[in-house]
């Protein structure tokens, strides 16, 4: 089961796809990569859209696309509505949380700050995963590795909690990114795809160079803990 957890394809929501057209096509790429799942994550910045109007156009993008994709020649992946949401201070207590989650599972796209850390970021985390029973996604962990020694701090605690870390396809060429998913702290892949050209669909390209330098063992991880967080997000799979 090859699963692409991350990506901004839903056309004119945020920096991802433009159009329509755009979406088609995207998907048409994906298509040729043998994706069989595609997670639609689209921004979500508390401090620059409310619940009730991010909610309102994600709807209205999906339904775009769908109708969109009525008449497409090629086979599209199955499709879930998610968001990449965006830390904020009071993540811990927002109800409305639960409106964006994966397919309305308890499964969540978490972006971390891209700030410097402190303690009440990981204890927000813990709270979620904790109290609220979220099941948490680390988008593209990657990312904040460069934010500074007393982050990579806080990022071993992130990592002592029970969450599932994604890592984008385009930096799995990375030594210390293979030596992750080697022993097993990394456990997803996503495309992150914005786009066809500067950030394309590419989950492919990420496969082949895990496949290529670590051995079918380890894809054959992913594919297996992809397949049980779709057990979460769909109990239909």
């Amino acid at each position: 089961m090859i699963v692409d957890f991350h990506s901004h394809i839903l056309p004119g929501i945020d920096d991802g796809s433009k159009n329509v057209e755009m979406s088609i096509e995207m998907l048409r790429k994906i298509s040729e990569y043998h994706v069989d799942v595609q997670i639609l994550t689209p921004h979500f910045y508390a401090h620059k859209n409310s619940f009730e109007s991010y909610l309102k156009k994600r709807e209205e993008a999906f339904n775009a696309l769908k109708e969109g994709l009525k008449n497409v020649d090629y086979e599209v992946p199955k499709i879930y509505l998610g968001a990449e949401v965006a830390y904020f201070s009071n993540i811990k207590n927002a109800d409305a949380l639960n409106q964006l989650t994966i397919n309305n599972s308890k499964v969540l796209l978490l972006e971390m700050p891209f700030y410097k850390w402190d303690q009440s970021v990981i204890d927000n985390v813990a709270y979620l995963i904790e109290v609220r029973h979220f099941t948490i996604i680390i988008a593209h962990l990657e990312r904040y590795f460069s934010l500074g020694h007393t982050t990579k701090k806080y990022i071993k605690q992130l990592l002592e909690l029970p969450v599932y870390v994604q890592i984008n396809a385009e930096s799995v060429n990375d030594r210390s990114i293979l030596k992750m998913f080697n022993n097993g702290t990394a456990h997803i892949l996503g495309s992150d795809t914005h786009n066809l050209d500067k950030r394309p669909p590419n989950l492919d390209k990420g496969r082949s160079c895990i496949q290529n330098k670590l051995g079918d063992k380890v894809l054959d991880k992913i594919d297996e803990v992809s397949l049980e967080l779709l057990g979460e997000i769909d109990h239909e799979v």
